[in-house]
């Protein structure tokens, strides 16, 4: 089947001629981890730092913040907090899900916190992630808790418009 002028046959699939295809790691500029305060000290659950799981990522939005903890959690544990506005993805149990965070947020081994390059807008990141969906949850791996691996995370291929483009 040829392709239409204009448009080149990818990896990804047919796209436009001035678009690229990228790996994920060439428009991320951080990955953050998430972790899980001691719960043994009740006195890190008392904070005003919203933490959230996977399971707190519902309809692509965070659908409720069932608790908060103290910067003392943040900085004695492996957690950390995603500023407003950057990308959370599920990369263990509930694979794939995806929000945009709505206020800084603390987040636990569950999530990925990704800031992308200047070259990236969070939000056409949001919708390649949402609609990679199926892919991510193909890529699923581990015996007793699922998640996909960093490395396949970063080799994730993706096509990139020009920037005014994506926005």
């Amino acid at each position: 089947m040829a392709v239409k002028a204009g448009y080149q046959q990818t990896e990804v699939g047919v796209i436009p001629e001035d678009w690229e295809v990228v790996k994920f790691s060439q428009v991320c500029k951080k990955t953050l981890n998430g972790g899980t305060p001691s719960t043994k000290i009740p006195e890190y659950w008392k904070g005003t730092i919203p933490w959230i799981t996977g399971a707190d990522v519902v309809d692509q939005r965070i659908k409720e913040v069932r608790n908060s903890i103290t910067v003392e959690a943040v900085k004695n544990s492996a957690t950390h907090v995603v500023t407003k506005g950057n990308l959370l993805l599920v990369t263990r149990t509930g694979v794939g899900k995806v929000a945009i965070a709505p206020f800084d947020i603390a987040i636990s081994q569950d999530l990925t916190g990704i800031i992308p390059t200047e070259d990236a807008s969070v939000v056409y990141l949001f919708w390649i992630f949402n609609r990679a969906n199926r892919h991510f949850l193909n890529m699923n791996q581990g015996t007793s808790i699922n998640g996909i691996t960093r490395n396949d995370l970063m080799d994730f291929a993706l096509p990139l418009p020009p920037l005014p483009e994506q926005t």
